[in-house]
């Protein structure tokens, strides 16, 4: 089970649900962090000194 899954489940939500008004399938459902979806695009988080999200 996916971390998505499982915060769902834990907040009463069942993840289909979830995933529905995602408009995505539960397979996409993922727990991957912000430091891997970057560096999946070439982006390495850890290099850069001051990363701001505005």
């Amino acid at each position: 089970m996916h971390a998505v899954e499982y915060e769902a489940k834990a907040l009463g939500i069942d993840p289909e649900a979830m995933a529905e008004r995602l408009s995505l399938v539960r397979e996409d459902l993922t727990s991957e962090n912000t430091t891997k979806v970057f560096a999946r695009y070439g982006i390495d988080l850890y290099s850069i000194s001051e990363l701001r999200f505005i």
